[in-house]
């Protein structure tokens, strides 16, 4: 059920954005020609031209946050393996106590027995 009202949500988002552009296209219906250095692209409208631009940022902000994203995500994996091995040492320097200590007890308790007899 909270999948579906998540992706409901989404989809009126997109829906919303979708009619601003279509409203911003319509009214700006000017033509222009865009010089970029030495580049000269085709003429559009200013319309067009705004939305493609939107659109370039949002899948360029896309594409960095999926950079951030993996980089971070490699960064905490490291952090848990090494964060198991510190585990397993741990947890290993504890099972040689406590050996230790089960081998230490026995005589301490035979020493006692024999003192108490």
């Amino acid at each position: 059920m909270k999948e579906i009202t998540v992706l409901t949500f989404f989809l009126i988002i997109i829906l919303i954005i979708s009619s601003i552009a279509v409203i911003f296209v319509t009214q700006n219906s000017q033509i222009i020609s865009i010089k970029f250095f030495h580049l000269i692209f085709p003429e559009a409208t200013v319309g067009v031209v705004a939305v493609l631009a939107f659109f370039a940022g949002v899948v360029f902000t896309w594409v960095l946050l999926l950079v951030v994203y993996f980089s971070t995500l490699s960064r905490f994996r490291k952090k848990v393996r090494d964060l198991i091995k510190e585990k397993e040492t741990l947890e290993a320097e504890i099972n040689g106590v406590k050996k230790q200590s089960q081998k230490e007890t026995p005589q301490g308790n035979s020493s006692e027995s024999k003192g108490k007899v």
